[in-house]
């Protein structure tokens, strides 16, 4: 019984989470690759493309046609871990409606319906279901169902299930492992408002897209999302490996 109660108090109120690893060994023990990329840095719309190999020795497939999506209203911002010192591009903080670049793990999907069929690594959002980001709180950047935490101590958060753009998504591991108070939080994939709309942080896209995408994903293949603007695709191509992209 104590360790039943143990696994449903990890589900419940603590953030799925991946141990700290670098862009090159979350790349390198992935099968499935999404990679979005901006035409510059404040251009809220992007493209996003995905791609498969049979084995993490192999080479990256191509999956489909690239899509269209929109990123943060104000463009991308880097990763504070990924910044060159010697760069005066602006850093992600938390409210800056700004993307962040780097390398992240997928997951968990999360939507609406109270389970996925065809996905373990699915978190139901229900009425009680919020992202934390308040920075003052010890559940900053944390999905969580918050009828499970016996002290609320934020001030702030989003109620999942009242955003419609949130029927059908997934988490994008940033800022995660550890947590850096202020960097950012609960960055996602999810539904559109429409193709000129930016997001808090988030990438966006038409659901029909998303729902393909989303039903593509194996967590089993440890899926990774990149996050960049072209004008760095040579640069982070030749440090991550990365397939090309137009």
């Amino acid at each position: 019984m104590k360790k039943a109660i143990l696994i449903l108090s990890i589900f419940f109120n603590v953030s799925w989470c991946f141990a700290e690893a670098t862009p090159q060994t979350l790349l390198s023990t992935s099968k499935q690759l999404i990679i979005v990329s901006t035409s510059d840095w404040g251009s809220v719309n992007g493209q996003m493309q995905r791609f498969t190999r049979d084995s993490t020795q192999s080479s990256w497939k191509a999956v489909g046609n690239s899509i269209p999506v929109v990123i943060g209203k104000n463009g991308m911002g880097w990763d504070l871990h990924f910044k060159n010192s010697q760069d005066t591009s602006p850093i992600k903080q938390e409210g800056d409606g700004r993307t962040p670049i780097g390398v992240y793990a997928i997951g968990p999907m999360f939507g609406f319906d109270k389970e996925s069929h065809n996905k373990t690594d699915y978190f139901p959002l229900t009425d009680t279901s919020v992202c934390v980001d308040d920075v003052k709180s010890s559940f900053y950047n944390k999905l969580i169902d918050s009828v499970h935490v016996a002290k609320k101590d934020w001030n702030s958060g989003e109620q999942m299930r009242q955003v419609p753009q949130y029927k059908w998504g997934a988490v994008v591991q940033y800022n995660a492992t550890p947590v850096t108070i202020g960097a950012g939080s609960c960055i996602f994939m999810h539904i559109w408002k429409g193709p000129n709309s930016g997001t808090a942080g988030c990438v966006a896209m038409d659901v029909s897209n998303l729902q393909t995408t989303l039903s593509w994903l194996n967590s089993r293949d440890n899926p990774v999302i990149v996050i960049f603007p072209k004008q760095l695709a040579l640069k982070l191509n030749s440090q991550w490996g990365l397939p090309h992209v137009i």
